[in-house]
């Protein structure tokens, strides 16, 4: 199967999110969430927090972590694709009670994190009551309440309407998060986090993708291998963890179903242009998806395991 896309305003706009907790769900800086930053930090296990065997460099490890994409987009062209709202592929919001380590709650904050944008964005606001619940109590778990306002995300949760708004307005407050785990020496649940929003939207998409075999959803999934380089190449410095070695080998099992999927981009000038009243910067390069229904169907298969192992 080969599929070709020019990159859209939507596109750039959309990926402006650093990672995929998606659209809404970190709050930061509101009179009424805020705390001691460092309140229960030292309470942690000590051998719940490690370093890389070999460090990355850390501007790297920043660089490496921002160019990953995050599952809103996915999310949007499901909808847009006419793919019915499905809460039976959601993580139960009752599993929270199973995830007993760090690593666990780090992993389930991005994958619950993918699901409350998967839910705002059919506009399901009951069940996205639940599921702020459970984010909150990852975060909280993991010693990062103090950048979730539950009061400011029960509000935004109810507004789908701007969600390119809402993703800018976010993108800093998820620099904080991740800039205050990684200055506490806890890079290891940052990149958890990461690979758990990311898993999450691809588990999502390629259910869909099997239901309705719809190309440029196939294509948007075959776009994220070189996401998946980026976090396999990270979690691989952390497998000398027990906690973390197991979600390491998971990611290059994904890795290795993705292998034959063939990424050729097409680089072209940015061009300027007025949208809506606004100054955009439009990327002209173009991208050819090759992905054969047989790697197709590995993929989906070996997504559903790990995502699956990851959530039980």
């Amino acid at each position: 199967m080969k599929t070709n896309s020019p990159n859209t305003v939507s596109r750039i706009i959309l990926n402006v999110s650093k990672y995929a907790l998606l659209c809404i769900i970190i709050a930061c800086g509101s009179e009424g969430g805020q705390t001691n930053e460092d309140e229960g930090f030292d309470s942690l296990m000590e051998e719940e927090t490690v370093a890389p065997e070999n460090k990355l460099d850390e501007a790297f490890l920043t660089e490496i972590i921002q160019r990953i994409p995050s599952p809103v987009e996915l999310v949007a062209l499901l909808k847009a694709s006419g793919a019915e709202y499905s809460e039976a592929m959601l993580n139960p919001t009752e599993n929270t009670e199973k995830y007993t380590t760090s690593s666990k709650q780090a992993l389930n904050l991005g994958i619950y994190g993918a699901d409350l944008g998967y839910i705002n964005m059919y506009e399901k606001t009951i069940s996205s009551l639940s599921y702020l619940n459970a984010v909150k109590q990852m975060a909280d778990l993991i010693k990062v309440g103090q950048f979730f306002d539950f009061n400011t995300l029960k509000r935004l949760s109810s507004n789908t309407e701007n969600v390119d708004s809402l993703l800018y307005i976010t993108t800093s407050n998820f620099n904080k998060m991740d800039a205050y785990l990684r200055e506490q020496g806890r890079s290891d649940l940052s990149i958890l986090s990461v690979a758990g929003a990311w898993l999450e939207g691809i588990y999502i998409a390629s259910q869909i993708a099997k239901k309705t075999n719809n190309e440029e959803i196939i294509e948007r999934i075959g776009e994220h291998k070189m996401a998946l380089n980026d976090i396999t190449l990270i979690l691989s410095q952390y497998a000398h963890d027990e906690n973390i070695a197991k979600t390491a080998e998971d990611f290059k099992r994904i890795q290795a179903a993705f292998a034959d999927v063939q990424v050729n981009i097409t680089e072209a000038e940015p061009e300027m242009q007025e949208v809506e009243g606004k100054l955009v910067i439009i990327d002209k390069s173009s991208s050819e998806i090759i992905i054969s229904k047989e790697t197709l169907a590995n993929i989906i298969i070996v997504v559903n395991e790990v995502r699956n192992s990851c959530i039980n």
